[in-house]
C-alpha cells in the first residue's frame, strides 16, 4: 500500500490503536500531530505538542520522516518512553500505519503492530540473552512436540475442547520413577486455524489417560496457558514443572475454539512444545489462578453501560496448600474475554497493598492476553 499522504507511530499497550500514543505526519499540511487513541478511530490531537519533526522525505510510494521526543514527558496524554534493555523486561510495544490523501481509516494491510527493544547494544544481544532464545540454543535439553491430531472444529461459536496426552507413554518413560523438570513451553499454531484458537489452558493430573476418548476429563494443577498477544515461556533457572517420577504424569490440553461464522470443514491440528531437563532444578513451579478461572459468573448479565466486579479472593485458600514458606512470583498474565476492558490485580498484606498489575485498554481483538511487565 502507498504511503503518499501520511503515517503515523504509536507507543501502545497491547499492540492495537485504543490506549496508544501517536504521532502522525501528514504531507499535505507537512505537520506532525502529537495525539492518542482510546478507540479504533482517527486519534485526537493531544494539548501538548512535544514531538519535534526533524525531517520528512517522499520518495515515489514512500514516506520516510524522522522527529524527536523527550523520553520522559510531563504529558499525561503520553507514554513514556522506557529503557526496556534489562532481560526479563519485556520490549516496548508498538504501532504503525500509513495511507494515501489525508488521515483516515487504513486498509487490514496498511498496518503493523509489533514488539520492539528500543534499548541495548543494537547488536540483538537482548534477544539473544533472551530465555527462550537460551532453550532453543541449549543442547543439554530435549524437547517433545504435543499437537491435537485433526480435530474438527464444532460448528459452533464456542467449544471448549479438551485433549489428553501420556507423558510416559510420549516421552519413553513407562518404567522409570525419575522425575524431570519442564522449563520451557512454545504454543505450536496452525496458519489455517490460527484465528479460531482463542487461548490455551494446560492441565496436569496424576492419572494416565483413559482407554475411551472423553470430552472432558478430571484436571489437576494448571501449569500453563496462552492466548493471542502471549509468546513463549521460558521459566527462570531456579524453578521447573516436576512431571513423572512420583508426580504428574498426564498433559490435559483444553482449547477454547471461538468459531463466531459457523465455518464448517475445520481441521486443528495446533499444540505445543516442551523443552525439559533431568536435571532437576532447586525450584517446583506452578500456576495459581485467581478471579473467575472456572466461568463461573458466564450467565450472569452485565447492566448497561459500563461496570466493575470485583472478586475477592483469601490468599490462605491457596498458599494453605503450598509446602515452601516462601514463593517467588515471575510473571503475571491478564486475560478476560469479549466484555472485559480493563483489569488490575492488587496483592494485599495486612491491610496494605503490595503489588497492582493492570491493563487499562484491554481488547481481545487486540491482544488476548496482557503481561504486565515484571
Amino acid at each position: 500500500a502507498k504511503a503518499t499522504g501520511w503515517v503515523g507511530f504509536g507507543l501502545a499497550e497491547t499492540m492495537g490503536m485504543a490506549g496508544a500514543d501517536i504521532v502522525y505526519y501528514e504531507t499535505a499540511s507537512q505537520r506532525l500531530i502529537d495525539s492518542f487513541a482510546m478507540k479504533n478511530g482517527k486519534p485526537t490531537t493531544d494539548k501538548c505538542q512535544d514531538w519535534q519533526l526533524v525531517s520528512a522525505e517522499q520518495s515515489r510510494d514512500n514516506l520516510a520522516v524522522e522527529m524527536r521526543r523527550a523520553l520522559v514527558s510531563s504529558d499525561t496524554q503520553d507514554r513514556n518512553i522506557t529503557n526496556d534493555s534489562a532481560v526479563p523486561l519485556l520490549p516496548t510495544a508498538v504501532i504503525a500505519a500509513w495511507g494515501e490523501g489525508a488521515i483516515q481509516h487504513h486498509c487490514s494491510t496498511c498496518r503493523v503492530g509489533a514488539a520492539v527493544r528500543f534499548f541495548g547494544a543494537g547488536d540483538d544481544s537482548n534477544l539473544l540473552n533472551s530465555p527462550m532464545h537460551g532453550l532453543r540454543g541449549d543442547t543439554s535439553l530435549e524437547t517433545h512436540d504435543i499437537t491435537v491430531t485433526n480435530h474438527a472444529i464444532k460448528e459452533q461459536k464456542t467449544e471448549y475442547a479438551e485433549f489428553c496426552f501420556d507423558l510416559q507413554t510420549r516421552l519413553g518413560r513407562a518404567n522409570t520413577t525419575t522425575p524431570l523438570h519442564v522449563i520451557g513451553f512454545e504454543p505450536i499454531i496452525q496458519p489455517a486455524t490460527r484465528k479460531y484458537i482463542h487461548h490455551y489452558t494446560l492441565y496436569t493430573r496424576n492419572e494416565t489417560c483413559p482407554d475411551e476418548p472423553q470430552d472432558y476429563f478430571v484436571k489437576g494443577p494448571m501449569v500453563w496457558l496462552w492466548a493471542p498477544g502471549f509468546q513463549s515461556s521460558a521459566l527462570p533457572p531456579e524453578a521447573g514443572v516436576r512431571m513423572l517420577g512420583t508426580g504428574l504424569k498426564t498433559f490435559i490440553l483444553q482449547i477454547h475454539y471461538n468459531n463466531a461464522e459457523l465455518e464448517t470443514g475445520l481441521k486443528d491440528n495446533s499444540g505445543f512444545t516442551i523443552y525439559y531437563t533431568n536435571s532437576l532444578r532447586a525450584n517446583d513451579a506452578g500456576v495459581l489462578q485467581i478471579g473467575d478461572p472456572n466461568i463461573d459468573l458466564y450467565n450472569t448479565k452485565l447492566p448497561l453501560g459500563s461496570s466493575k466486579l470485583t472478586i475477592s479472593v483469601a490468599a490462605e485458600s491457596c498458599t494453605d496448600d503450598f509446602t515452601a514458606d516462601h514463593v517467588t512470583v515471575f510473571s503475571r498474565f491478564l486475560h478476560m474475554h469479549q466484555s472485559g476492558a480493563r483489569m488490575q490485580t492488587t496483592q494485599m498484606r495486612n491491610g496494605a497493598a503490595v503489588r497492582t498489575d493492570y491493563v487499562d485498554f484491554f481488547d481481545f481483538k487486540q491482544a488476548g492476553a496482557f503481561e504486565p511487565q515484571t
